[in-house]
């Protein structure tokens, strides 16, 4: 007995669920009196998801009357595992900023654009030019249960709305509109923790008053974990592109396509205040003219560091490369070929106000972006400075 709840313990503490489960389900099978090893087995199969599972077991030790501290600490579980099994919760957060770019525009860093093989000096007004945006965000987040009996799988049906708009100080132009919406089954296999999901969504984009760019998107995703720390992910989408020409500009819809993506990604905790994450994707992207046609291959890889429940760091970097299938010949005879490099860290400090129970997060960020082509119309740096509040609801 003593081999089997050393065995549980080193299990739970490396999140290894199962093993925990089952070595705790042996000790009870010898002896189904004993609580103590009830309880550990409920917090075993929350990590899992298995909360009727882990129910049951709560009120047969509530029901024997245990001490009132342990009463209270059953209380608080319970009362976790009532909220998941909701048929339906919504959630949101709504964030307000300002980000600082060195770049707004994104201007060539040569200070000069090609033509027809031929360089011609940008106008004053048209080189690099910093600026600030003001910006606020709200997503909500529905999650209907159609499962709440079932004790082998979830089934959840995910609805996911979004809305962003940023307001430029200088830059009327680059002002931004965001809409999007995303829905669709989540199914979560609880004796494996493999956990796929297929979603239908639809953005809508606008640029300075006008629309820009309508895309319904159909995406599959599949979560399937590694080990107690290590989660693999492997998605799939396809996006319908159409861009739509502004009253001064014409040729936004060249760029209009059938856009396909690809990725895998894995995620590993190291400690109990350490995780590292890196992933790998490529993408292709159709256009109605082929100079805008292209191949992409990126990766990233990040870390996060816990300082303490109320202070997360975050630090990532990430390469890109983009493959273009024709040249445009009003530019340049070459075709172009352009990689990015960015670079970025992000310091979130989540704020206790007594008498409430959400926590606002106050963030500061820190982004470098390097676009670098062998066309010097594409190529410029930016440096983007960010702060926000975000109130979760």
């Amino acid at each position: 007995m003593d081999s089997y709840y050393s065995f549980a313990q080193r299990a739970m503490k490396e999140r290894e669920f199962y093993q925990a489960e089952w070595a705790l389900r042996r000790m009870l099978a010898s002896s189904n009196n004993l609580d103590r090893v009830k309880l550990d087995l409920s917090l075993s199969l929350l990590g899992q998801g298995k909360y009727l599972d882990a129910r049951d077991l709560l009120q047969d030790v509530l029901s024997k009357n245990p001490p009132p501290e342990v009463q209270k600490n059953i209380g608080s579980v319970m009362k976790k595992v009532d909220e998941e099994l909701k048929p339906h919760r919504i959630s949101g957060n709504l964030a307000m900023g300002v980000n600082y770019d060195t770049n707004g525009n994104s201007s060539p860093a040569t200070g000069q654009v090609t033509i027809v093989n031929t360089s011609i000096p940008l106008d004053p007004t048209a080189r690099e030019q910093e600026d600030f945006n003001l910006f606020t965000a709200a997503t909500v987040n529905h999650t209907y249960r159609t499962d709440t009996g079932d004790r082998s799988k979830t089934i959840r049906w995910k609805t996911d709305l979004v809305g962003y708009l940023a307001k430029q100080d200088k830059l009327d132009r680059l002002d931004l509109t965001m809409m999007s919406a995303r829905t669709g089954p989540e199914v979560t296999w609880l004796n494996s923790g493999v956990r796929a999901g297929l979603y239908v969504g639809y953005t809508m984009i606008g640029l300075d008053g006008n629309d820009y760019l309508r895309s319904p998107k159909g995406e599959f995703i599949v979560d399937v974990p590694m080990s107690g720390f290590t989660t693999a992910t492997f998605a799939t989408a396809v996006e319908d592109r159409k861009y739509i020409n502004a009253p001064t500009v014409t040729i936004y819809d060249e760029r209009s396509g059938t856009a396909w993506q690809q990725s895998f990604a894995l995620r590993h905790v190291l400690t109990d205040t350490w995780a590292i994450d890196g992933s790998v994707f490529f993408r292709h992207e159709d256009a109605k003219m082929t100079y805008y046609e292209n191949d992409q291959y990126g990766t990233s890889v990040g870390a996060t560091h816990l300082f303490d429940p109320s202070l997360v760091f975050n630090t990532r970097l990430g390469y890109k490369y983009y493959d273009y299938k024709g040249a445009d010949l009003l530019i340049s005879t070459n075709q172009r070929a352009d990689t990015e490099v960015t670079a970025g860290a992000t310091l979130a400090k989540s704020i206790t106000i007594s008498g409430y129970e959400t926590k606002p997060t106050a963030v500061i960020g820190y982004l470098y972006r390097n676009m670098d082509s062998n066309i010097q119309n594409y190529e410029y740096e930016n440096h983007r400075f960010s702060t926000s509040l975000n109130v979760p609801f």
